[in-house]
């Protein structure tokens, strides 16, 4: 079983993971997550992307938490075909939220609004 391991922020920069993933096709794959969380855009991507990988190859992707999982990393592990978390690993889910917005009032409802979209999309 060939194994990757996702360590910090998943950001725009995970490409690699998922050029790493790809380079593993049709073999069954083990993944180490401990990461905080990060982009839930290129967070969704990589769990589409190990979603695809265990379908399309009819592997299993064992995903395995240690460390801290948290927020988008949350759908990465869950993304797997066989979850687990190591006895001492932490796991958090907790609504979508923003770091900065400023603007207007008008401006400010519409990152709320933007923000339940992504809410439900997740759930």
């Amino acid at each position: 079983m060939e194994k990757l391991f996702i360590n910090g922020a998943i950001d725009s920069w995970d490409s690699r993971y998922k050029k790493d993933a790809i380079f593993y096709a049709m073999q069954p794959l083990r993944v180490y997550i401990d990461s905080p969380g990060g982009s839930v855009t290129d967070g969704n991507s990589l769990a589409a992307l190990l979603r695809d990988h265990a379908m399309n190859n009819a592997v299993e992707v064992e995903t395995v938490g240690v460390g801290f999982v948290g927020s988008i990393a949350t759908s990465v592990l869950l993304a797997g075909t066989k979850v687990k978390m190591d006895k001492d690993a932490l796991f958090m889910i907790h609504n979508p939220s923003v770091d900065y917005v400023s603007g207007e009032a008008k401006d400010l409802r519409s990152v709320a609004t933007a923000l339940d979209v992504v809410k439900n999309q997740l759930l």
